[in-house]
C-alpha cells in the first residue's frame, strides 16, 4: 500500500504530461501527492499500532 501510493499518483502525472504536454508539472505534482499519501499511511499504521 504504501508504495502504491507513491507509484500512483506518480504514473498519474506522467501519463498526463504526456498527453497534455506540460513537460514534468504534471509529474511533479504527483510525486507531491505520492509524498502527501505515504506520509499519511505511516502516520495510521502508527497510531493503529499505538
Amino acid at each position: 500500500m504504501l508504495a502504491g501510493s507513491v507509484i500512483v499518483p506518480l504514473v498519474g502525472g506522467a501519463l498526463l504530461d504526456g498527453a497534455l504536454h506540460t513537460g514534468p508539472l504534471l509529474l511533479l505534482v504527483g510525486l507531491g501527492v505520492g509524498i502527501v499519501a505515504a506520509a499519511a499511511v505511516m502516520y495510521l499504521r502508527m497510531v493503529r499500532q499505538g
